[in-house]
Parts: C-alpha cells; sequence; structure tokens
C-alpha cells in the first residue's frame, strides 16, 4: 500500500503507481478510509457543537461513512463518463480511483481541522490546513485524471471543471428540493390539523 504521505507530498508518484498496477482493491481500501476518517470528523465536530457524545452522534458519523462511500461511487462514474465523452480513454476503474485519491488529503485536513477546533485558538491553524490540502486534493483529481484517461491539460482540466460544477449544482438543487418538500409536508400537516370552522 501506498505511503499516506506520498498522498501530501508526491500525489504524482500515487497517480503512476496506481496507473501501472490497476489494482481496484487499493482504491476500495482508500475510499473507505476517507469515508471513515469523514465519519470520525463528523463525530468529533457534534462534540464541537453540543459538547458531549451521544448515541445520535454515532448514528450521525455512521450515516457521514455510508454516504461518502457511496458517494465516491457515484462520483466516480460521473467522471468516467465526463472523460470518456470528452475523448479520454478510461473505464470505471480510472474514474473512481481519481476521486478517491484527491480526497485522501482532505479527509485529514478535515479531521485536523476539527480537532484544532476544540482548542482555544486552534481554529487559526485548522482552517489554513484545510484550504492547504482541499487544494492538494483538487490538484490531485485534476493531475489523477489527465493520466488516467490519457488526455491533454486542457480536457482534464475542464472534465474536472464540470465534475466539480455537476456536484455543487446537484447537492444545490437537493437541498432545495429538500427544502421544499419539507415545506410542503409543514404546511400540509398544519392544514390537515387546524380546525374546521363552525357552520
Amino acid at each position: 500500500m501506498y505511503e499516506i504521505m506520498d498522498f501530501f507530498k508526491n500525489p504524482e508518484k500515487v497517480i503512476r503507481t496506481a496507473k501501472r498496477e490497476k489494482n481496484i482493491n487499493k482504491t476500495f481500501v482508500y475510499q473507505l478510509l476517507v469515508s471513515a476518517i469523514f465519519a470520525v470528523s463528523t463525530y468529533i465536530a457534534t462534540y464541537r457543537v453540543y459538547s458531549v457524545f451521544s448515541g445520535a452522534s454515532v448514528v450521525l458519523a455512521a450515516i457521514c461513512f455510508v454516504l461518502g462511500v457511496l458517494g465516491l461511487f457515484i462520483v466516480g462514474f460521473l467522471a468516467k463518463i465526463v472523460m470518456n465523452i470528452l475523448g479520454g480513454k478510461g473505464k470505471y476503474f480510472e474514474g473512481l480511483t481519481a476521486i478517491v485519491y484527491s480526497m485522501v488529503a482532505p479527509s485529514f485536513g478535515a479531521v485536523i481541522s476539527v480537532l484544532t477546533a476544540l482548542v482555544p485558538g486552534g481554529v487559526i491553524i485548522g482552517i489554513p490546513v484545510l484550504i492547504i490540502t482541499i487544494a492538494i486534493g483538487y490538484a490531485t483529481f485534476y493531475r489523477a485524471l489527465k493520466e488516467f484517461f490519457r488526455v491533454d491539460m486542457i480536457t482534464a482540466l475542464i472534465g474536472t471543471s464540470v465534475v466539480t460544477a455537476s456536484i455543487i449544482i446537484g447537492m444545490y438543487i437537493g437541498i432545495f428540493l429538500s427544502f421544499f418538500s419539507v415545506m410542503s409536508f409543514t404546511s400540509a400537516t398544519t392544514s390537515t390539523t387546524m380546525p374546521m370552522p363552525m357552520g
């Protein structure tokens, strides 16, 4: 297995090795690792907000883990579709590995930022760490798409932008629809529980 530090100091080496080995099992391992780290970050964050660990924290962390695993599967498939449309030569392994490897650095950045937030003034350290690791992850995603799908820099940049924009727009629409559904349900519930006027 690759050294974790290579994802921070030499992502190109990790990408070249993955391209050569094409080992989907390693991708799955890192997929589970990334999802677990984000779940731990969520668990710690609940303590930061409520100053207590509870069963609800465990449930929330478990949900985060499951959504993380499923989300990476979906985004990996999305990356494959986008890059194939743009002329890239790659399969699902390339798409999934690109997004999974790009999330390794941000996942560690997230847990570090959450931990530092528990200390007074720690946010001063946590925010820069999170920003740097997100930048590393985004650059890794771009480079991975370029190498895995064997495209030029411009095509890789377009692919990175399309995938990222699709995720952001999809999340925005999902939040809006969820809010609209809740409001509609609340309105319907209120109208059915209102007392009927006496004739």
